[in-house]
């Protein structure tokens, strides 16, 4: 695994122990699985959308 990515496994891993009530990511793993799993799918449209818009309004896009 990338240096980038033991990183942010270690955030998490500290995050997931921390309060519920003052941590998100520790109250998302208190609510399980289910609730993280829609987050995930949540950010993922949002990246999706996001990169079609960004397709969308590429000036340099030739149109066939």
């Amino acid at each position: 695994m990338s240096d980038v990515l033991n990183a942010i496994a270690s955030v998490i891993e500290t995050r997931k122990k921390a309060d519920p009530d003052t941590s998100y990511v520790a109250s998302l793993n208190a609510a399980g699985l289910d609730k993280m799993l829609e987050k995930v799918g949540e950010e993922a449209i949002e990246v999706i959308l996001a990169a079609k818009n960004a397709a969308d309004s590429d000036k340099h896009r030739v149109e066939v």
